[in-house]
């Protein structure tokens, strides 16, 4: 493209130079110089010829390589037809094998998951009676607990009555508990003072009353606890306002019950172990004739290996041919790029000789007029000198325009820009947005990155960065995103991109 560019700036340029050259030569002053643009016509017209020859060069050499590229695609075609003919082949002898034995598999499968139905019910039996045989054991150990703590209390009285009784006598208790406390406490202070005076009488004394005073603080703390006890057991109970005796009846029946449910769930073990035991052997038949059928599929599948190898032949045949159509395919590519070059560089040469040529005809016709001027008045040779320029300068500018559309037309045809491509180093997610990383592609302008939530980038959004990092935030949380790259280069008022990359997927937070 910078080749490209920097001639059609030159062609240009050469052109702007001609036309002030085309006034200026047809003044006297300028005439003695033409004599050395001879050399000058000479060396341009060695130039368009050398580039017409490299032209010639270069497309034989492309005839050659398209020529190589037919054969090569040629070749590739044949390969490919004996690879899918030995494809077809091999998948007719794995059809011949699949189907003998489809029907013996079909039915091991079938076995199978009626196995795994009689499994999962034996297990499902299995856990459901071992869950009621846990809840009767409980139930009745729970109430076994309640008849040793309340068997000694009043069976007649209900049961809220009996709380309050209770709580009574764990208040007393509490008070007498309270009271112990408070002696002890005493006692450890006078304990400290006899202890001080060295009283050694006094001391032992009231040593032994505060261990008496412990153990009926114990005693009375006992009481407490056994009071706790029976409430929080009585608590448990939901009906309060019936009597003791009753609600152990009612206990009574729930644990016969729950035994009876465990009798139950017992007997369905029994029968789903027996449902088991049948569709294991059911199973076990089924696979035996599923191994026999396979062991004879085994040996049909010997069969396949001369088909095999054909086929092995063949790919390694086609992978060959395809390299070489592949490096034919790159060196036409790059034969018609340096012929595209080659090309522009004729075109330039052959502007530039026509623009020499110009002003060696312009400043020909100038010389003839200045001497045609001496035998003319001055006032009449003022007259035709500016006459004469006029005309010259207008016949140059009109040869350098022609000249000029004529060579930018053909260098614009030959131009082709490529755009150099990036991918993505890193692309991670964040709180509802994305942050994307890529490699620095060389000449280029900026890049553009799009994305959206559908993978056929439907409604896709497209943020420009001339960074190689970008942050894309204002998006939903917890969504996948489909993310495209693609690098852009401003040139002569107009932009150019690279291909998009291949979508990648980044989920956002």
């Amino acid at each position: 493209m910078k080749i490209f560019s920097k001639k059609l700036m030159l062609v240009s340029s050469v052109g702007l130079a001609g036309s002030a050259f085309a006034v200026t030569n047809t003044h006297p002053v300028f005439a003695a110089s033409n004599t050395s643009k001879k050399t000058t016509v000479a060396n341009y017209q060695a130039k368009v010829k050398s580039a017409q020859k490299k032209i010639n060069q270069i497309q034989s050499k492309l005839k050659t390589a398209e020529s190589q590229l037919n054969k090569a695609n040629s070749d590739l075609s044949s390969k490919s037809a004996a690879l899918q003919k030995a494809k077809k082949a091999v998948d007719a002898a794995n059809s011949i094998i699949d189907a003998a034995s489809a029907a013996q598999i079909k039915s091991a499968q079938v076995n199978e998951n009626l196995l795994n139905a009689a499994d999962t019910e034996y297990l499902a039996a299995l856990q459901a009676n071992s869950t009621q045989q846990q809840k009767a054991a409980n139930a009745e150990s729970d109430l076994q607990n309640k008849h040793s703590l309340l068997d000694h209390t009043v069976q007649d009285e209900d049961i809220d009555s009996l709380i309050e009784g209770i709580n009574n006598d764990r208040m007393e208790n509490q008070d007498s508990v309270e009271s112990y406390q408070y002696l002890i406490k005493s006692s450890h202070e006078q304990l400290e003072a006899a202890e001080q005076s060295g009283d050694e009488a006094t001391y032992q004394r009231l040593l032994a009353q505060s261990e008496e005073w412990e153990e009926e603080l114990q005693k009375y703390q006992a009481q407490v606890d056994k009071c706790k006890e029976l409430i929080a057991v009585l608590e448990t109970i939901p009906d309060k306002h019936q009597s003791l005796s009753e609600y152990f009846n009612s206990a009574d029946s729930e644990v016969s019950e729950q035994k009876e449910l465990a009798q139950k769930t017992a007997a369905k073990v029994q029968s789903a172990k027996a449902k088991l035991d049948a569709a294991q052997a059911a199973f076990n038949s089924a696979e035996q004739k599923a191994n026999t059928a396979q062991a004879a599929a085994n040996k049909a599948q010997t069969e396949l290996s001369s088909l095999k190898k054909q086929l092995q032949a063949a790919q390694e045949a086609y992978d060959s041919a395809a390299k070489m159509q592949s490096s034919a395919s790159k060196n036409v590519d790059t034969l018609k790029q340096k012929l595209a070059i080659a090309k522009a560089n004729l075109a330039l040469a052959k502007a530039e000789l026509a623009l020499v040529q110009a002003k060696k005809t312009t400043t020909k016709k100038a010389t003839t007029k200045k001497k045609a001027t001496k035998k003319t008045p001055k006032k009449a040779t003022k007259k035709l000198t500016k006459k004469t320029i006029k005309k010259s300068s207008k016949k140059a500018k009109s040869t350098k325009k022609a000249t000029k559309k004529k060579v930018t037309k053909k260098v614009k045809k030959a131009k082709k820009v490529v755009v150099a491509n990036s991918k993505f180093t890193s692309l991670k997610g964040s709180k509802k947005a994305f942050v994307g990383s890529w490699q620095k592609a060389k000449a280029v302008s900026g890049y553009q990155v799009r994305y959206s939530t559908a993978s056929s980038m439907k409604k896709a959004n497209t943020k420009s960065t001339k960074a190689t990092k970008l942050k894309v935030s204002g998006l939903k949380s917890k969504k996948k995103y489909y993310v495209q790259l693609r690098s852009y280069r401003k040139l002569s008022g107009k932009t150019y991109y690279s291909a998009w990359t291949k979508a990648k997927t980044v989920k956002t937070r």
